[in-house]
């Protein structure tokens, strides 16, 4: 589909992200970056030569690490994350040589699949191999809400170069907290580039 003023149209796309939890309220656990990746598709619909409204789905796998600054808990634990995310971007868009450069704003709401942190507890006896599953646990919820940000460029109506970044405006830790005077929350945020193409 051509780049018309009024139109819909469909892709998809690829990214690699870097993802990890911004954490208040917990003195000895600091969230780290980690890499994963994500894939899906969208919809564009252009309501004028400047403005168009772009929804997408996207599955990802996220990873980080929980960096914990304590005798008893391990130094580190590998946190590995799935689920599906749906951002609605308002994108304004202007032609610059034979493509478009747009940037856009917008909410999205997520739904996790599956959050494991797996770790080694150092006894006497040796290293010992620990897995956590931090929904079954009641650590972390699985809906998330937040606002991303998005700069792209599309080279010829159709191949999409594009940067991103969202945060969690949602506190995803359900823990109970109320023993601490304290605040405390863990908010996702995630960076991403992503390569797309437009049907």
């Amino acid at each position: 589909m051509q780049a018309n003023a009024q139109g819909i149209g469909f892709g998809v796309k690829a990214e690699t992200n870097m993802s990890n939890f911004i954490v208040t309220g917990e003195r000895f656990v600091e969230g780290k970056f980690g890499f994963g990746a994500s894939f899906g598709g969208f919809m564009k619909y252009n309501v004028s030569n400047n403005f168009a409204i772009q929804p997408e789905i996207l599955f990802h796998f996220k990873n980080s690490t929980f960096e914990r600054f304590t005798f008893v808990q391990p130094s580190d634990g590998k946190f590995r994350y799935s689920g599906v995310e749906i951002p609605i971007y308002a994108l304004g868009q202007w032609r610059i040589g034979s493509g478009r450069f747009y940037a856009g704003v917008g909410p999205y709401i997520g739904l996790g699949f599956s959050a494991m942190e797996s770790f080694y507890t150092f006894l006497l006896e040796g290293p010992i191999y620990n897995e956590s599953d931090f929904f079954e646990n009641s650590i972390l919820r699985r809906f998330d809400f937040g606002l991303g940000a998005m700069l792209g460029y599309e080279i010829s109506h159709r191949v999409q170069l594009n940067v991103g970044y969202k945060i969690g405006l949602l506190n995803v830790d359900v823990r109970d907290w109320s023993w601490s005077q304290e605040h405390h929350s863990w908010r996702w945020q995630t960076i991403s580039l992503g390569l797309g193409y437009r049907f």
